[in-house]
Order: C-alpha cells, then structure tokens, then sequence
C-alpha cells in the first residue's frame, strides 16, 4: 500500500483523493460461519482499510487537504442476517473512519464513509440470485 499512494503522489504531485473499497461475500448463517470464514473477512475487510487510510493520511507539506472515502455498507450500520462477519467488519470500518476524521481533520484532511446497500456488481452477480439483485 505504501508504494502505491507513494508512486500516485509522485506520478501526480499530491495526494488528493484516496478511495478504500474492498469486499468479499462470504453468505452464511451465523451457526454456519467457521472461525476461518470469520478470519478471512476480517482479513479482506480491515486489513486492506487500515493500512489505506493510513498511508494516504501523509499529506505532503505545504498541500493542506485531503480526502479519504472508505466504502463501507448499509450491513456495517445495520446488520444482515446471513452476513455476520461481514457486517462486523463494515461496521469495524465505520469506527476506524470516524477516528481517522477526528485525529486528522486538523489537516485539513477529510475521512468520509458510504454505505451502499445491495448492489448489483460483479462479485454479489455470482453469489446471489437474479431475483434478489432485481429488487
């Protein structure tokens, strides 16, 4: 991650605008979940997120702003049956989202979360039903 906001400043004079969205969708009941199910999506969700927001958080001197979105989802704020560990993790990146936006607004730099609900992609294209995306 390091090298890829380093290499984005140097390509483009700052860092201006930094997105963190990463997922999986590991569907199952809570009975259902393995520890290792569990391990992996906390493992997509937080550890692409953390070390994100952290290295785009330098903002280089003299640049005086920033922004930062971390997607989240709807399930990080609310739950989803189904989708425990996944909600868990969403909802571990609305936390590390509010405590970056207060420890680095006196940077000028802005930390910002979405929450999109379902959203037909790829990914949800292949683990759910054409009936469900249709919704």
């Amino acid at each position: 991650m390091r090298h890829l906001v380093a290499a984005t400043a140097r390509d483009h004079g700052r860092r201006g605008l930094f997105v963190n969205s990463a997922s999986m969708t590991p569907d199952a009941s809570l009975q259902e979940v393995t520890g290792a199910d569990f391990d992996k999506a906390i493992t997509v969700h937080l550890h692409a997120a953390w070390p994100g927001v952290r290295e785009a958080s330098g903002v280089k001197p003299g640049q005086k702003t920033g922004s930062i979105v971390n997607i989240s989802s709807l399930f990080g704020k609310s739950g989803n049956p189904g989708q425990t560990d996944r909600s868990a993790a969403k909802a571990w990146i609305v936390g590390l989202t509010k405590a970056a936006a207060k420890e680095l607004a006196h940077h000028h730099v802005r930390v910002n979360a979405v929450h999109p609900s379902l959203t037909s992609t790829p990914m949800t294209a292949a683990a759910m039903p054409p009936e469900v995306l249709a919704e």
